[in-house]
């Protein structure tokens, strides 16, 4: 998750906000599908204070943040977009990839960016 927070802060200074974005999902779902079930276990953390994965959720929402507002304001992406969108999103996706095959997560984060 240390990564992933990581990435999003030196993604910030990349020329376009719409790569940026769309290269710090595909890290993040890339992430999540590595460890079966967490994308699951990521919604329930983001909420859940006394989860052991909720500061971890909370840095990584934070860092899609600086990413979502760059897409925001150069109108890629709709100005009602929270990060806590953005996360859902990213998990939903993990989620959707581990039901049905990587072949399909690959084409709805493609169809999603």
């Amino acid at each position: 998750m240390r990564s992933l927070t990581t990435a999003g802060r030196e993604l910030l200074d990349h020329a376009s906000p719409q790569e940026a974005l769309i290269i710090w999902v595909r890290a993040a779902v890339e992430h999540t599908t590595d460890y079966r079930g967490l994308a699951t276990s990521l919604l329930h953390g983001i909420d859940d204070e006394d989860s052991a994965l909720h500061a971890g959720c909370q840095e990584v929402t934070a860092a899609g943040q600086g990413l979502l507002a760059r897409a925001q304001e150069s109108g890629l992406v709709r100005d009602d977009a929270t990060a806590l969108d953005l996360f859902t999103l990213v998990n939903a996706l993990a989620w959707a990839g581990e039901q049905t095959s990587p072949r399909q997560g690959e084409r709805l984060l493609r169809f999603a960016s």
